[in-house]
């Protein structure tokens, strides 16, 4: 006896029913619409890090003795 799969067999009988919507009409809002942002170089990303923590150095007061 084979396997079946009633949850499938009653999505398909579901869709058949009561049809389905296109989603090829839907528009997407363009508040959504956003051009890929380029991903940081790794070479950048430690520029970056040695400047901040540059920085961060020049700040940092003297401890005291």
């Amino acid at each position: 006896m084979a396997k079946f799969d009633f949850h499938k067999r009653a999505s398909a009988d579901r869709q058949r029913r009561y049809g389905s919507e296109s989603i090829s009409d839907t528009t997407i809002p363009t508040e959504f619409h956003s051009r890929p942002k380029a991903r940081q170089s790794k070479a950048d990303a430690r520029a970056e890090l040695e400047r901040l923590l540059a920085e961060h150095t020049a700040k940092e007061k003297p401890r005291r003795p």
